[in-house]
């Protein structure tokens, strides 16, 4: 019964164990939406291939800090999937790389915040469905120009100024493409969801447009937005559990780490302990040979090498000690030298061999008894 208890307290020990490390695990880039490791229709992993095949560096990077790294001279693109906080918008707005910004899944939600702030106050995010299959650059920028038409949009983003270059326009001058400069860097934002995706990356200019944007730099750091750098909604029903965790109780972490606790300190508190062996009395006469073949086994099962060496290493000094001439408490110094000088040996090897370490493998263990050996034949 308390074998199966124990058994049963292992399993689930294990089990907090195997949670509590999933629960540290980074969160995979492998299926999050615009990943350039998600080679699914709303990962990006098309994108990045093509730019490291025309000689851009490209690197993903989760958190705010490693997005400020980005030198100046490098891109900086930015997957927007929600609002940023305040505090991520203002670092970036002072950011030295380039900026390309590029509009998640509609159903995200808008982006004004993100867009006043990088963009300017006078843009504003709109819909602007199209009924035509594709949409002409309509201005003179370059990079828009050489992509030619690109497909439907969805959203767009009005500049009331016209202080930037506005391109791919509909009839209320809602445009996909704004690029502007500010005192910091260039800025460009790309408001179409799904343009740079796996699924129509391959679309009309898509490609072409992806290119010019993203590989105006040799370097291109490419930033999904982590929860160090995002908003909180507003609306507490709309928000979804970002972790499978999260749809546990608040209590359940502080269960698991309790109960692990006291599993550790239950297995200190009735652990076995092993220490020195201990001599017992045989409760009926048993021959020496039979009681040093038992003895032998046992040291053999339970791998007791050092045990094994130090009795025989006593049994040898014993039987060396009247043939040397000295007590058989003797000590180190004295039976090297005496043992050392009546076999003409090298005094390192006899101390090794009588008070060496502990041999660690069989094969060496059987070494040491075979020197043993021969010092008691020597003699």
């Amino acid at each position: 019964m308390q074998r199966w208890m124990w058994g049963l307290g292992a399993v689930v020990a294990g089990f907090v164990a195997l949670v509590v490390f999933s629960a540290m695990l980074p969160e995979s880039m492998v299926d999050k939406e615009g990943s350039i490791e998600n080679a699914g229709d709303l990962g990006t992993r098309a994108v990045a291939q093509v730019l490291r095949n025309n000689g851009v560096e490209v690197s993903q990077v989760t958190s705010l800090n490693a997005a400020l790294a980005a030198p100046a001279g490098s891109t900086l693109a930015i997957y927007l999937t929600d609002d940023l906080s305040s505090s991520a918008l203002r670092k970036l707005a002072d950011a030295p790389a380039d900026l390309v910004l590029i509009f998640g899944a509609p159903e995200y939600g808008r982006l004004d915040d993100t867009i006043a702030a990088l963009l300017g106050d006078t843009m504003i995010q709109q819909l602007a469905f199209h009924t035509h299959l594709t949409v002409d650059p309509g201005c003179t920028d370059p990079d828009a120009v050489a992509a030619g038409d690109i497909g439907t949009v969805y959203y767009g983003i009005y500049d009331a100024s016209e202080s930037s270059m506005q391109c791919y326009p509909d009839s209320d001058n809602v445009s996909i493409y704004t690029d502007l400069r500010t005192s910091a860097h260039r800025v460009t934002a790309i408001s179409s969801p799904y343009m740079f995706t796996n699924s129509e990356i391959l679309l009309d200019g898509q490609a072409a447009l992806a290119l010019r944007t993203l590989g105006r730099h040799a370097r291109l750091t490419w930033y999904l937005p982590a929860a160090d750098a995002t908003q909180e909604s507003l609306f507490e029903e709309e928000e979804e559990a970002n972790h499978e965790l999260d749809l546990l109780p608040g209590w359940f972490s502080y269960v698991c780490w309790m109960g692990a606790i006291a599993g550790i300190a239950a297995a200190a508190w009735q652990g076995r302990r092993f220490g020195k062996l201990v001599p017992e009395k045989l409760p009926v006469a048993v021959p020496a040979a039979e009681a040093a073949t038992g003895l032998g086994r046992l040291y053999r099962q339970s791998g007791a090498r050092g045990h094994a060496a130090a009795a025989l290493r006593a049994w040898t000094l014993s039987q060396l000690a009247g043939k040397l001439g000295i007590p058989a408490n003797a000590n180190p110094q004295l039976v090297t030298q005496r043992a050392a000088a009546a076999l003409r040996l090298d005094p390192a090897r006899v101390q090794r061999i009588f008070y060496g370490p502990p041999p660690g493998t069989d094969a060496e263990f059987v070494a040491l008894a075979a020197e043993l050996r021969l010092l008691r034949r020597g003699t």
